[in-house]
């Protein structure tokens, strides 16, 4: 078998290549899985799924500029993929505004437009580009063309509160104030009723211990243990990720303690963290008064009862050593917790922590760091948490596992 796999004159010698490029991606192991893309393409020029999937680990590498490269080809290729299209419109958000790689906003909202042109109507890729490129239009001011944008957004989706929202902002900066009211009073009543639908459901499920309670609780609580959280496209917010990942540990029955500093200001979406967050360490080992005031700087750790599950960092202005600091004083603790703490930062920030890993005392004999940290991007943390709030109960174990599988070790 393996004489066969191994034959470059089998003809099915391309495919072979790409499953076991798959196979290394699964693992981590994306250098020798692009090595494997690589050589499918060398026996398949046209193999559409092999460019697609080198171009998404490029992405996930930080090689944008190449992903992009390889996003096009395999989109002369075969133009109709609405997912590629729409994944190649992810990428270039992530490079818009760098310095780097020169992409400016009309880049992206070109990239939504040639998403749009290649999807159907009923796509579900189809509305959502129509909505972000109405937000991006916004931004740049071209008011009146973000306006039209949002109206084809409310004709495919005429219940999208976001979109309703969005038209009234856009209505406001046009003066058009008693419209700009029209549209934010279609939202809340949109939202109203979805506090009928949630008092129906708990009728049908004959809860009417429920029907009198809050509706707003009863949709985070009852009928979805997360709130729906609407992400920016362009620059997610530091409490934002803090909060949606408190939010995720609450729902599945950890508790949460945030950092000391963002317990005291930090807020979001209307709620205090010192309300989420437990006020001290639960610890209950003998920890040293510096170890103590390392720990509890860190963004936030997920507790099950006093021993820690996860603990996330989330990168915005302080420097990466320090975020590391703090995770080596919870590692000296708690040995365990390794490829379970987590540095969050923005997905254009990737090459720049790399280089600091790569130099840092962290690397290598004697912390080996590389083989305990792991890290993520704000976008991937708020698709984690779309995917997730979309689910009506939510199971310790498998959330764990849901969480890991968005976590990646440095490749260094």
């Amino acid at each position: 078998m393996l004489q066969i796999m191994d034959n470059p004159h089998n003809s099915n010698y391309y495919f072979i290549l790409y499953q076991k490029g798959l196979a290394l991606a699964d693992t981590n192991n994306y250098e020798d899985a692009i090595d494997c893309f690589d050589k499918a393409i060398k026996h398949k020029p046209d193999f559409f799924d092999a460019w697609c999937s080198r171009a998404y680990l490029e992405k996930e590498e930080g090689d944008w500029e190449i992903s992009l490269q390889n996003y096009n080809k395999a989109l002369e290729i075969d133009p109709s993929s609405a997912e590629i299209w729409f994944e190649r419109a992810e990428l270039i958000s992530f490079m818009e505004g760098d310095d780097e790689y020169k992409q400016t906003k009309e880049d992206l909202i070109a990239a939504y437009d040639d998403l749009i042109k290649n999807c159907v109507p009923d796509d579900c890729y189809y509305p959502m580009a129509i909505y972000l490129r109405s937000g991006e239009l916004y931004l740049i001011g071209k008011y009146e063309e973000s306006l039209e944008s949002y109206n084809l957004v409310l004709k495919v989706d005429p219940n999208n509160e976001n979109a309703w929202e969005g038209k009234g902002d856009v209505l406001k900066k046009l003066g058009r104030f008693n419209e700009s009211e029209l549209c934010y009073e279609v939202k809340n009543k949109i939202l109203k009723e979805t506090e009928e639908q949630c008092v129906m459901l708990l009728r049908k499920l004959g809860r009417y211990d429920l029907i009198a309670s809050d509706w707003q609780t009863l949709i985070e609580k009852q009928i979805s243990p997360l709130p729906k959280i609407h992400f920016s496209t362009t620059d997610i917010d530091h409490n934002q990720i803090i909060y949606v990942l408190a939010k995720i540990a609450l729902a599945i029955g950890l508790q949460v303690h945030i950092g000391k500093q963002e317990q005291s200001t930090g807020k979001w979406n209307g709620e205090s963290f010192r309300d989420l967050s437990l006020p001290n360490l639960p610890i209950d080992k003998p920890l040293t008064e510096w170890e103590r005031g390392k720990i509890q700087q860190i963004d936030i750790i997920w507790f099950e009862s006093e021993n820690p599950v996860y603990a996330f960092e989330v990168e915005k202005s302080t420097p990466i050593t320090t975020r590391i600091d703090r995770f080596m004083e919870l590692l000296s603790v708690f040995p365990n917790i390794a490829k379970k703490i987590g540095i969050i930062i923005p997905a254009k920030r990737l090459s720049k922590m790399n280089k600091i890993l790569k130099y840092s005392r962290y690397i290598g004999h004697p912390l080996y760091m590389e083989n305990k940290l792991m890290y993520s991007f704000s976008d991937r943390i708020a698709k984690m948490y779309q995917d997730l709030s979309s689910e009506k109960t939510l199971e310790l174990e498998k959330v764990l596992q849901v969480v890991s599988s968005y976590f990646v070790s440095p490749l260094l």
